[in-house]
C-alpha cells in the first residue's frame, strides 16, 4: 500500500506580515498531519554552529541562508514523501532580490503552493517592532519598508500562488483565510 504525498506549502511575506506566528499555528491546527520548518531558524542553527567553530558552515550571511534553503528543501522532501503535509517559513519573493542569486531553486523542485500574507506596510513595521521588543528576530524598519519593492503581490498571478490581506485579521482568523486559500487537500 502506497503512502498518499503530502503537499507542501510555502508560506511567505515581508517581514512582520506573521509568517512565523500563522504558519506555526496552521500546521498545529489542520485536520492534516502537518509539520512546519522556518528558515531563519535554520540559518541561526547554522550561525550557531559557525560560533562553535565547525569550519565547513559558510561565514557569509547570503550564503548561509542560501544553505538553510537547500536544507529546508531536502527535509520538505523527505517530509512529504512520507504523506505528512510541510509549511515551510521564509521569505521567498516573486523574483530574486539579488539577481543570479535564485535560493529556493531547490525548493521549486516540490511544486510548492506559495501563500503570501501581505499586511499593509504600517502594520507590518508596527509588528517588527513589536516582536523586535519582545526579543524576537525583528528587523531595522527600513528593511521592512524595502521589502514592499520585492513585488510580493505578483504570487497571485501564478497558478501555485495566493495572496492574503492580514492586515485586520486575527491570529485566527488568518489561520482560518490560509486554510480556505489552501485548502485541506
Amino acid at each position: 500500500m502506497s503512502t498518499r504525498r503530502g503537499r507542501t506549502i510555502f508560506l511567505t511575506g515581508p517581514p512582520g506580515s506573521g509568517k512565523t506566528t500563522t504558519g506555526t499555528q496552521w500546521a498545529l491546527t489542520r485536520s492534516r498531519p502537518t509539520w512546519w520548518l522556518e528558515w531563519d531558524s535554520i540559518a541561526n542553527s547554522l550561525a550557531a554552529a559557525e560560533e562553535l567553530g565547525y569550519d565547513c558552515i559558510p561565514s557569509d550571511v547570503s550564503a548561509r541562508y542560501h544553505l538553510a534553503a537547500e536544507i529546508m528543501a531536502v527535509q520538505a522532501g523527505h517530509i512529504v514523501e512520507s504523506g505528512v503535509d510541510c509549511v515551510l517559513i521564509g521569505a521567498w519573493a516573486p523574483e530574486p532580490v539579488v539577481p543570479g542569486w535564485e535560493t529556493w531553486d531547490t525548493v521549486t523542485l516540490l511544486q510548492p503552493t506559495v501563500a503570501v500574507l501581505l499586511p499593509n506596510v504600517e502594520v507590518a513595521v508596527r509588528r517588527n517592532e513589536a516582536r523586535a521588543r519582545q526579543g524576537k528576530s525583528g528587523v531595522p524598519e527600513e528593511w521592512v519598508r524595502q521589502s514592499y519593492t520585492h513585488g510580493w503581490s505578483k504570487w497571485s498571478s501564478r497558478a501555485n500562488g495566493v495572496v492574503i490581506d492580514n492586515s485586520l485579521l486575527t491570529l485566527a482568523e488568518a489561520v482560518q483565510a490560509l486554510e480556505d486559500a489552501v485548502g485541506p487537500d
